[in-house]
């Protein structure tokens, strides 16, 4: 079971390193960190629709 959970955090680790290093730099630029769907072309195809731009 162990085993099952490392290969999922490591298929999800460059999204979540991508997505983090984007929030870091929104907060440093003092801005309201936002979430948006359409700066990241390779993982719009996974989220579900409705999921655009929010404020985190």
């Amino acid at each position: 079971m162990a085993l099952t959970n490392i290969i999922a955090i490591l298929m999800l680790s460059g999204i979540a390193f991508k997505l983090t290093k984007d929030y870091n730099q929104q907060r440093k630029a003092g801005k309201l960190p936002t979430f948006d769907i359409d700066a990241y072309p390779e993982i719009k195809k996974q989220v579900e629709d409705g999921i655009g731009k929010m404020t985190i």
